[in-house]
């Protein structure tokens, strides 16, 4: 298995989410021939709610802006796939972001 700095950033997120949500399901998906392209990084269940995230890692002097930016059309097409069926997606560089936006997803009205 390849280890990198994104690598950190989804342990970050996956340890943050059950600590704020201890039921939550965490399914980290490796990409290989069987993935379709652009399927998320993280795939979880919060909540009863489906949420997909796309971890992108944020360099040092970088904007959010643009690490967002890194996302892939295919990867922006397969969260943009699960908003439409009625689940949570996005973009996350920190644990801090991911939590919030759960978080705000969450409490929307539906």
């Amino acid at each position: 298995m390849v280890s990198g700095p994104e690598t950190g950033v989804v342990k970050a997120i996956r340890e943050a989410v059950v600590a704020r949500w201890p039921g939550s399901y965490i399914l980290k998906v490796h990409g290989d021939r069987y993935v379709p392209d652009g399927t998320p990084d993280l795939l979880l269940s919060v909540q009863g709610r489906f949420v997909a995230i796309e971890v992108k890692y944020r360099r040092a002097g970088e904007s959010e802006q643009r690490a967002h930016a890194k996302a892939t059309d295919a990867q922006r097409r397969a969260l943009g796939q699960v908003i439409l069926s009625g689940g949570i997606a996005f973009v996350a560089t920190s644990a801090a972001e991911a939590v919030a936006t759960i978080e705000a997803n969450l409490s929307a009205p539906s």
